[in-house]
């Protein structure tokens, strides 16, 4: 044998034991990764961490003679827990960053010079005051109309201040109030400026939310019309019992949809199952703001607003039912100006109501447009099925044939209600 083929040979040996020891460390090295990614899994255990999402926001104004008008909101995900001790409401978590048992009050102002009352009430009878956060949306002639107050929880308080002169409707109010003032409080409560309140009203209003979550109706409303202010001195010396509540469950008018609801006198300490919404008073947990959504396009518009919400509600999962008490009274001989009559000459006026009239018809009657439109209903429930539940039929020409007897009926006194146990 050559030395030149001993030289190859060495040469060949030196390349095949160089080969065989990077393949035997890179087997090392997987099995020592391998082995601290299973130590380091083993340490997690089953230890994992949460996610919160945070949500967005909400507005309102209005009265339709012995009735009053709605309102809503934005976002996703699910409301969370409350525990309800013998006397105690325990936190709420609704699944967002919400701030525990905080509660967002939205009041919308017309040139109300009764709104002060109405915010020095609410904080005076309120049993955690320091919980509640109001967004006021005031537009006023001058400072005699301000709704700026004195208190320890001044800043507790946001505004939004225009020109009465700027102002677009009810339901343009609350959208804003809802867009710009909410901040992710656990709870919502819809009011007008001229409102008084019981003792101990929010707490009692949380009560009865979580005691219809523990009947198992999962994403409550409280909503209905609030008896009058004239009545409050007088129900203040009576029994709970004896005192009447007021269940929506009628329609006094309408054409393509329901424009003023009716509400009737019941007897106290039952939840009265309704598909009507007022936005005079609604008290629900925070999550409804980010799943009804209200859009600040929406002008001039008075009748329609509270069967938008009513629409939003219930195509989002949402089931409204009236308090089995009264703790919250509305002045409905309001001294302030009608915020139509100040602004019904301004420039575009005529052209902004008439866009938002069509728009509101279609998200309300027009299934496809309403799934699409990026404020439209729900996906939970259909549009359709709320027709049929409600028994308005829009088809028809004539209002006695559009709304019957015998569906009012229906829906007063045919409901499936649930009894407060306190």
């Amino acid at each position: 044998m050559s030395v030149t083929t001993n030289v190859k040979n060495i040469i060949l040996c030196v390349f095949a034991t160089f080969f065989i020891f990077l393949i035997i460390h890179h087997a090392w090295k997987t099995y020592y990764t391998s082995k601290e990614n299973f130590s380091l899994i083993n340490e997690v255990g089953t230890n994992e961490v949460g996610t919160n999402e945070v949500g967005t926001n909400e507005v309102g104004t209005n009265e339709v003679g012995t009735n009053e008008v709605g309102t809503n909101e934005v976002g996703t995900n699910e409301v969370g827990t409350n525990e309800v001790g013998t006397n105690e409401v325990g936190t709420n978590e609704v699944g967002t960053n919400e701030v525990s048992n905080t509660l967002f009050v939205s009041i919308p102002s017309y040139r109300d010079a009764d709104c002060k009352n109405t915010v020095n009430n609410l904080f005076e009878t309120a049993k955690n005051p320091e919980l509640i956060y109001i967004g006021i949306f005031t537009q006023n002639k001058d400072d005699s109309e301000s709704c700026k107050i004195e208190t320890k929880y001044k800043n507790n308080i946001r505004y939004l201040d225009i020109s009465y002169k700027e102002a677009k409707g009810p339901l343009y109010a609350r959208a804003r109030i809802l867009k710009e003032l909410y901040k992710n409080e656990s709870y919502y409560m819809m009011i007008d400026a001229h409102t008084r309140f019981t003792k101990d009203w929010d707490f009692n209003l949380k009560k009865q939310l979580e005691y219809l979550r523990n009947s198992g109706i999962p994403k409550p409303i409280l909503s209905t019309y609030p008896s009058d202010q004239i009545n409050m001195e007088d129900d203040m010396r009576k029994e709970k019992s004896e005192i009447n509540t007021t269940h929506i469950c009628g329609v006094s008018s309408g054409v393509d949809y329901p424009q003023a609801l009716k509400g009737i006198a019941k007897q106290s300490g039952i939840f009265y199952k309704s598909h009507f919404i007022a936005a005079g008073f609604l008290f629900t947990y925070g999550q409804f703001c980010k799943e009804a959504r209200l859009d600040t396009t929406y002008k001039h518009i008075f009748e329609g607003e509270e069967i938008l919400l009513a629409i939003l509600a219930y195509t989002n999962g949402w089931d409204i039912y009236s308090p089995p008490h009264n703790y919250v009274y509305h002045k409905y001989k309001s001294v302030s100006p009608p915020w139509f009559s100040d602004n019904k000459d301004n420039d575009g006026f005529n052209e902004e109501s008439r866009e938002s009239h069509e728009k509101l018809k279609r998200i309300m009657t027009d299934p496809m447009f309403s799934m699409v439109d990026p404020y439209g209903i729900g996906r939970v429930r259909g549009l359709d099925a709320f027709w049929q539940e409600v028994g308005f039929n829009r088809n028809e020409t004539e209002f006695d044939k559009k709304w019957t007897k015998e569906n009012e009926d229906k829906l007063c006194n045919k409901s499936n209600n649930i009894v407060y146990n306190e």
